[in-house]
């Protein structure tokens, strides 16, 4: 998972490098390894990057340095590739003698087998990124877009990618459209970005969702589509990721024409009429639990008041009973082993005067690799919790996702080597439930089943991958 943009501006008069910049911000919680821009001037193809969040790489300076009226950029969540310096995107590569930059959001399947079919490429990463750019590099084309349009059908898995060569912007979708991509539009600047939060935030209007197997240039002339999928002859479906509703996209954004937060509002509010608890105190585990125990909590509220208008033990809810460290990102992205566990003890902190001698109903988007869940009950009994009841709007995640989520083994799933009674043993709650299913989430979205991937909570990938052998079995499959 990553945040990518790419801005042309057809009037040549902006300097698009500050909107870039200031779209990375909005799309930090996509990844925080890395970012990167690149610019097209009168001088060629212009890059900065490093390690770090937005702000750290692109100081003032740096950011003065980039001037030009169109370009790429993204954040880093690596899920192919390490962390390290030369996986940071945009990634150059040179095409008929001419540099161009390429950035991605998602994960290949395949890039092994293609990685093969650039036997002489000096390869310096070990991203499917730079495969990517390594393919059109070898294409054998003279025209770029021609290039771009040989080596799509090549890709199997997902991606969201831009590309900039000389004058000119691309943006591509898989067949399936798994992550989410879209067009906007601020004055003479066109824009393909991941989430409309980023479009919001330089104050462009959205124009529309890039569709599945679409392929869009920017240039002169304004936005060119071409669906490329059906040069190919391939199929195309809507199956967006489930879990980019559930917790990774942010709760402003819009994907599919449906707001995030909302719909993590419903899915709240489904889990407490599937399993409520009736506890004192309703608290989320911020911030990405809020919207759910929002929802969570105004359903209990109803439903308390419906089966007893003159009940006066009515739960209450409080958004401070958990507080977290904003200097504290999101832990779930972090790459490093040893740093996640020390961010995470200090992330979050209880107020004793709100949740002691009180029994909690806590409701967190998900739970993965069960490392946060234990650490924040353990917090909340020291701070004089009575009982603690853990409600989680999303299913349980049991199967590794190969298509842009840092969760690529079965062993990082507690789901699946411990049901859910284990589970609330492990993390010390007096009481688990998840939501019901996939069919739950989709119902709170307010779309088909049918138009997701949610392979990693239900084993039904959208297209063949290489599974590894189940470890333990306890019913789950």
């Amino acid at each position: 998972m990553c945040g990518v943009v790419g801005i042309y501006d057809v009037s040549h008069k902006e300097n698009v490098a500050w909107l870039l910049y200031t779209c990375l911000l909005a799309l930090q919680h996509r990844g925080k390894e890395s970012a990167g821009i690149a610019i097209h001037n009168k001088k060629g193809l212009e890059q900065h990057g490093g390690m770090g969040t937005v702000e750290w790489v692109f100081k003032e300076k740096a950011l003065q340095k980039l001037e030009g009226f169109c370009g790429i950029a993204h954040n880093r969540y690596s899920t192919t590739g390490g962390s390290k310096l030369e996986n940071i995107q945009p990634i150059l590569a040179e095409f008929n003698g001419e540099q161009f930059a390429i950035a991605h959001n998602g994960n290949l399947i395949n890039t092994e087998e293609l990685r093969e079919e650039c036997k002489g490429y000096p390869f310096h990463g070990d991203t499917d990124t730079e495969v990517i750019a390594a393919l059109i590099s070898q294409s054998g084309c003279q025209d770029f877009e021609e290039a771009v349009r040989k080596v799509l059908p090549k890709l199997k898995g997902a991606f969201a990618l831009v590309f900039l060569f000389e004058e000119k912007v691309i943006g591509a979708t898989d067949s399936l459209k798994i992550r989410p991509f879209c067009l906007g539009k601020r004055g003479d600047c066109y824009i393909l970005v991941s989430e409309t939060c980023a479009l919001d935030i330089i104050e462009a209007s959205f124009v529309r969702e890039v569709n599945p197997g679409e392929m869009i240039v920017l240039d002169e002339n304004g936005a060119k589509s071409i669906q490329w999928t059906k040069e190919a002859g391939l199929k195309t479906e809507r199956k967006i990721c489930m879990f980019e509703y559930i917790y990774f996209a942010n709760p402003d954004s819009r994907l599919e024409g449906v707001t995030v937060g909302p719909a993590r509002e419903r899915m709240g509010a489904i889990c407490a009429k599937e399993n409520p608890a009736n506890a004192q105190l309703v608290i989320a585990v911020p911030d990405s639990g809020t919207p759910a125990a929002l929802g969570y909590y105004h359903q209990r509220l109803k439903d308390s008041l419906t089966s007893n208008p003159n009940n006066k033990n009515l739960p209450c809810f409080s958004c401070i009973g958990l507080l977290r460290r904003h200097s504290v990102g999101r832990t779930f992205i972090e790459p490093i082993i040893e740093k996640r566990a020390t961010l995470q003890r200090i992330k979050f902190n209880p107020i004793p005067e709100i949740v002691s001698g009180k029994d909690l109903e806590v409701v967190d988007d998900s739970i993965v690799r069960a490392s946060v869940a234990p650490r924040i009950i353990k917090l909340l009994r020291a701070a004089g919790a009575g009982k603690i009841h853990f409600r989680v709007p999303s299913p349980p995640v049991r199967f590794p996702c190969f298509f842009g989520i840092d969760i690529a083994t079965f062993g990082e799933l507690i789901a699946h080597t411990h049901i859910r009674e284990e589970i609330e043993i492990i993390i010390g709650a007096d009481s688990l439930y998840y939501i019901s299913g996939v069919e739950a989430v989709a119902r709170a979205i307010g779309k088909p089943l049918d138009q997701f991937c949610h392979a990693c909570m239900s084993g039904k990938y959208p297209m063949e991958v290489n599974l590894e052998p189940p470890s333990r079995q306890n019913g789950l499959f």
